[in-house]
């Protein structure tokens, strides 16, 4: 699909980009290569393929969700720099 300077002046227009016009004509040639891709994909018979959802056929592993013992207040502040009772202290922000 050969595009025109005029498609690329208006799809600049539309993404707010400005391109002088030796930009301009490597953008068309640019995209309109990409374009021919696309139909040369849209002649593939993809009838019998299945959707991919990622190229290798992996599967998550869960672990069982299980109740553990949460920490006490004491290994929690252990690493706390400032602690005011059983809370961290952190400087005033206003």
């Amino acid at each position: 699909m050969k595009l025109t300077k005029e498609d690329v002046q208006h799809t600049a227009v539309l993404s707010k980009l400005k391109f002088d016009d030796a930009g301009e004509e490597a953008l068309a040639k640019d995209l309109s290569d990409i374009l021919d891709y696309f139909v040369k994909i849209n002649e593939l018979d993809t009838e019998n393929i299945m959707p991919l959802t990622h190229v290798l056929e992996n599967e998550n592993v869960f672990r069982a969700d299980e109740v553990t013992p949460g920490l006490t207040i004491g290994e929690v502040l252990q690493n706390a720099p400032d602690e005011e009772g059983r809370t961290f202290k952190v400087p005033k922000m206003l």
